[in-house]
């Protein structure tokens, strides 16, 4: 049987139009389950550290970071996790732009550490160390730009609703945000030792 072309478009018994939302891709499927998992993973593990709040709190006064501040910042993540997983499943766009940072910003320390440390320690001949680097942040960097090489395919984008989605732009506004976070850590931690200080 033929389709004409010059048919009204298909209705279903109610009378509205058909409209074909694009099915889910597999990997979208797999890494909405995997940051779900990664959520409760640490949240589990944020419980068990603060059940153990006395001891890890001498731990992290030593380090300067306060532990009420590490217990925050961790139940953000935690919660941004399972977020992600959900909006990632459900095909939400904030979803898609919540995983694409988070994958672009461990790329970017995954590469800031490899230019920096690994001269740094093949300078003071601890080659160990260097292999050690090359190695873990050497494959987080591969696996997480493939990572985010997936997201801008063209199939994820369709499912996610980002089909005019400017690729180039979208990276600009990933490595913006980045520099702005890198800066405000920095600023931070740099204060915090300032106060440990006096």
């Amino acid at each position: 049987m033929e389709i004409n072309p010059y048919d009204s478009p298909p209705v279903d018994e109610t009378g509205a139009d058909c409209v074909f939302l694009p099915t889910r891709p597999v990997g979208v499927a797999i890494l909405a389950v995997l940051h779900t998992l990664a959520a409760v993973a640490l949240g589990a593990l944020l419980i068990i550290l603060i059940a153990n709040a006395e001891d890890n709190a001498r731990w992290f006064e030593q380090k300067g970071l306060p532990f009420t501040w590490f217990a925050v910042i961790s139940a953000v993540f935690v919660l941004l996790a399972v977020a992600c997983g959900i909006g990632m499943w459900l095909g939400t766009k904030w979803a898609w732009w919540l995983a694409a940072f988070y994958y672009f910003f461990v790329l970017f320390g995954d590469n800031c550490q490899l230019l920096l440390m690994v001269p740094l320690k093949a300078v003071a001949q601890d080659y160990e160390a260097v292999t050690v680097l090359l190695v873990r942040q050497g494959v987080g960097g591969i696996i997480h730009f493939a990572l985010l090489r997936y997201l801008f395919q063209a199939n994820v984008l369709r499912y996610f609703g980002l089909n005019s989605l400017r690729k180039l732009r979208a990276l600009g506004v990933l490595f913006a945000i980045t520099i702005v976070l890198v800066i405000a850590t920095i600023v931070l931690v740099v204060v915090t030792l300032i106060r440990n200080r006096t």
